[in-house]
């Protein structure tokens, strides 16, 4: 059964896809389980309820909003690289490091380095102020040296610090979207 457009103008539906899995949310439950019964005729779909965990964004509904935390996933990912109680800094780079382009070391862990390199792009997803220092390391995955590690565990420090900033979208107040930019 088709979804006529009028039950499409009154209801919200966001998707958010990745890979093989999909997650469905709205303004309307029923709208939802009849868009889920759609596409269950189509495809093999399992409905595994309401959704807690995504690409290590956690998302908890309340009456007041929808509230989006990845705090147990940087501090799985600070126990990982064994810096949970490293000392918490207020930025993720200093403005005075310019990254050097150098000789690869014999010392570091290059898999190590890629793969905190990888755990951070999820994290870009609701910490895009780490977007910057992100894309300046990225630029070294072939040959990282020991002051690009020193950097990417400065991000480790400064998201130490900021564990507990969350997102939370009020079920209140209409939704304006609103962006900045730093031409330089």
């Amino acid at each position: 059964m088709p979804l006529s457009s009028s039950i499409m103008q009154r209801e919200l539906l966001f998707f958010l896809v990745y890979v093989d899995d999909i997650v469905l949310t709205g303004n309307n439950i029923d709208f939802i389980a009849h868009f889920t019964n759609i596409l269950s005729t189509k495809f093999a779909l399992k409905d595994m309820g309401l959704h807690i965990h995504f690409l290590g964004i956690e998302a908890i509904s309340t009456p007041t909003g929808l509230f989006l935390s990845q705090a147990q996933y940087i501090s799985d990912i600070l126990a990982q690289f064994q810096m949970e109680n490293a000392k918490a800094i207020s930025t993720p780079m200093s403005s005075s490091n310019k990254l050097p382009r150098s000789k690869p070391s014999t010392t570091l862990d290059i898999s190590g380095y890629r793969r905190l390199l990888g755990l951070f792009q999820y994290l870009t997803l609701t910490r895009l102020n780490i977007s910057f220092v992100m894309n300046r390391l990225s630029q070294y995955m072939h040959s990282p040296s020991l002051a690009h590690w020193t950097v990417a565990k400065c991000i480790l420090r400064y998201l130490k610090g900021t564990l507990c900033h969350d997102i939370i979208f009020p079920s209140t107040s209409s939704l304006h979207l609103t962006t900045f930019a730093d031409a330089d």
